[in-house]
């Protein structure tokens, strides 16, 4: 992963640190005969697909190299853009979608993208 920090235990997306360039992502297995309906679904989406979750998407792009291009893009997964907050601690709806909101473009201004490693 390029741009960012995979939390593994909470599974989303959070703030690099130090100064590494990439970081480590759970091993991703793409097949070309998935059915449409699993598609595009990565490591941090959600079980259940509700609208507040899918706002709070990240769109990752994978590329096969790390020249950007769409010569290169391999697909798209969703990933979990910030910590999922439990009944508790939920704000009214549309404050925690502006937030949200706030949060996919702060990755998608960031570039975060996974790259393909031959290993």
């Amino acid at each position: 992963m390029e741009g960012a920090a995979w939390n593994k235990s909470q599974r989303y997306l959070e703030d690099a640190k130090g100064k590494d360039l990439y970081y480590a992502f759970p091993n991703i297995k793409v097949y070309a005969d998935c059915p449409a309906a699993e598609q595009n679904k990565g490591p941090g989406a959600p079980k259940t697909s509700k609208g507040q979750d899918e706002k709070s998407m990240y769109p990752c792009p994978v590329y096969k190299y790390n020249m950007r291009s769409d010569k290169y893009l391999v697909t798209k997964f969703h990933l979990r853009a910030e910590p999922q907050q439990d009944n508790q601690s939920k704000k009214k709806d549309a404050a925690l979608a502006r937030e949200a909101n706030v949060m996919v473009n702060q990755w998608r201004l960031r570039g975060v993208a996974l790259l393909c490693q031959k290993e």
